[in-house]
This record gives C-alpha cells, structure tokens and sequence, in this order.
C-alpha cells in the first residue's frame, strides 16, 4: 500500500529508478504519506530514527560508508530545523544527502497553524538546490514534479556532489492509501564527462613544476581512493614534491607526511626557509590544522594551486594563483610524464617528521598518567585497517 499522493509516488519512482535506496525517516505527522509510499513499495532499505539532529548525521556517515547519495525524510515546521548542523557540515564534505521536508500548504504560513514555518530555501546557504513541488496534481503540475525531482537529485550528485533540498507542501487527508505499484516515470540523466587539462595547459604546469624545487601538495578531507593513492604517490617521487595530508584525508601512503600540528610545532624561524614551498598543490575538503594554515599565510608560496572540478575558489592560505577544474586523480595522471627531480625538499619534511614522531613517542613513554598516555594505550591495540 502507498499514499495517493501523485508527487510521492513519482518521487520514490524516480529515486528507485536512480538506484538511491537508503532512506533515514524521522516519524511524524505530515511526512505520512511519504513514509506510507517509502515504507509500502517495499524498495527501499528505510530505518527509523526519531531525532532528526541523530537522523542528519547518521545519513553522513552512511553515505561515507556506501558511497551513494542517502535520503533524509521528516515532518513540517521545526523539525525541518534539525536537519540544519548536518546539511551545512554535508555542505562542506560534499556528500550528497536528499533531503526531504514535508510541509503545510503555503495558505498556512503565518497563520497560527501548528508546526508551520516557511520552508522554501530553509537551507539555501549549504544545499546544492533546492526546490518545492506543486501542491496540485494536474498534468502540467505533475509534469512540472518530476522534473524538479529529477533537476535536484542530479544536482546531488554531478560535479562536487552535495546536499539537495526538495519541500513536498501535502494537504489534508494525508493517510488515504492506495493498492498500486509505483507508476512509470521519465528519469532524466546527466552524461557523464572528465574533465581533461588541454595539452597547452599541461606544457604550462609542467614548466612550472619543472622548475619549481619545493613542491608542497595538501590533500584535504575525501573518501578513500586507493588508485589515485598511488598516482600522487608516484607523481611525488617523481616531482621531489612533499604530501602533507590529515587522517580525514584517508590517505595512508608509508612517503605522505601526517604529523601536521606536531611538525609545526617544532619549526623554528631559523630554518623556515628550508620548508617554506615554491608552489601549493591543494585538492579535497579543508585543513584541521590551524598551525599549517597560519603557516603558510605567513610563507606564502609563488603560486597556489587549487583543483576543483566544480570550480571552487578557495583562497585559504590567501596565496590562490590558479582554479583548476579537475579532480586529483586526473590531473596528477595527466602530469605523469614529470622527469625525476632530486628529492633534497622531500627529505627535509620526511627527516623532519621522523625527528619529531621520535621525540613524541619518547615523551610518552616518559608521561604521566594521563589523556595522552590513554590515547596512546587505545591507538596502539586498535586492530589494522580499523574504522574510528
């Protein structure tokens, strides 16, 4: 049994068709039918979580896990404000939750009915789009339905994926059900490109980073991607260049530095010069790190480049010279052929950072009882390739 709601049943159509099957519901009243249609047409994997803060932040790790878009589905008014820490934290990781808002028709906002807030672009500042569907259902408005279904949910996941927003405003009954399947749906697809550095632009990177002698490449927040691991890992040998990357960046090659805060910790104006870079590389999400970023907006390097497929200018080292729309594992493939450069600025950082992990590691053996030593006890029996 499903709602008889047209807009629901073409929305879980739509989402069946795209091969979205994890569903997050937080109960309630005014989500009925959505929860009637996603629960009864028995082709989604749909789990309860009451609280809808817990619910948002659930669907982000799930989507981690699954590497797929997860949808997040809940009742009007306030509830739809639960959401919001979530949605902006997706935002900035780029993953690509679909949420999903019940609501009032638009004849009860400001009108003294319960739980009825404006929702249309509640979460405009940290979603890829948002849309509100029509509450009629004739030909056109339904027509009209499906496409913004389709618009948004590839918009989820095209370019830098994110979170998406679609508001269902339902009228009253909302619990009428009806025996059917789901119906037939036009799903809309977006083909599939690579982005591809021209040969012209190769020649002017390549000459830049031929002649550039202290390469620092940081690899911000992502997914892991064992592949385009060992791309950089080999474009680094190559290019003499220095990966500084955090545990959220999932990288765990034996040549990436990774002891950020205590590396800068140990720097003295001495013998800046020695680590202060030529040229910037950053690809993924942010840095943790206030040490680095302070870092390098006090050493700022000739040029900075950041790689963004979806064109992001992110200055954060207020150095940004050049956005390149490309993902990692292209471009690093595609700069391949760099001929192989002495090492001298890698193997200051790798000296560097082993001085300093020896140093740490002696201290504490050495300390007292405390947070440090009882971190160091739990990291130290962690089982290999554990998930924290």
């Amino acid at each position: 049994m499903i709602s008889t709601k047209k807009h629901i049943q073409q929305l879980a159509a739509i989402l069946n068709e795209k091969g979205v099957n994890d569903i997050i519901i937080s109960p309630g009243s005014r989500n009925g039918p959505l929860i009637h249609t996603l629960v009864g047409c028995k082709k989604f994997n749909c789990r309860n979580i009451v609280d809808e803060r817990s619910a948002a932040y659930f669907a982000i790790g799930l989507s981690q896990s699954v590497q797929k878009p997860v949808v997040l589905v809940c009742s009007s008014g306030t509830a739809t404000l639960n959401y919001t820490p979530a949605i902006a934290e997706a935002f900035y990781l780029n993953i690509p939750l679909i949420v999903i808002t019940a609501d009032r028709p638009d004849y009860w906002i400001n009108q003294g009915e319960s739980q009825c807030i404006p929702q249309k672009n509640i979460y405009a500042d940290f979603t890829k789009m948002e849309v509100s569907l029509p509450l009629g259902e004739t030909e056109k408005e339904l027509w009209q339905g499906e496409r913004l279904c389709n618009e948004s949910i590839n918009a989820a996941i095209s370019n830098t994926p994110g979170p998406i927003h679609i508001n269902i405003p339902l009228d009253e009954p909302l619990h009428d059900l009806v025996d059917e399947k789901l119906p037939t749906i036009k799903s809309i697809e977006i083909a599939e490109t690579k982005a591809k550095l021209s040969e012209k632009e190769i020649q002017k990177l390549s000459a830049t980073v031929s002649k550039s002698q202290k390469i620092l490449v940081l690899a911000g927040q992502q997914n892991p991607d064992k592949n385009m691991e060992l791309v950089l890992a080999d474009w680094a040998n190559k290019s003499g260049a220095v990966v500084l990357k955090e545990h959220l960046s999932n990288l765990n090659h034996t040549n990436f530095c990774g002891s950020i805060d205590t590396f800068m910790a140990s720097l003295l104006n001495n013998n800046i010069e020695n680590f202060k870079p030529d040229l910037l590389i950053s690809f993924g999400g942010q840095f943790v790190s206030k040490a680095l970023k302070q870092f390098l907006r006090l050493n700022s390097p000739n040029e900075h480049w950041h790689l963004s497929l979806s064109k992001q200018h992110f200055d954060t080292y207020q150095s940004l010279t050049k956005v390149i729309p490309c993902e990692a594992l292209s471009f690093f493939s595609q700069l391949e052929s760099a001929t192989q450069k002495e090492k001298t600025y890698q193997n200051t950082w790798k000296e560097k950072e082993t001085q300093v992990n020896t140093l740490q590691d002696d201290f504490i053996k050495e300390a007292d009882f405390s947070d440090l030593s009882v971190y160091n006890q739990i990291k130290s029996h962690l089982p290999k390739d554990s998930v924290v």
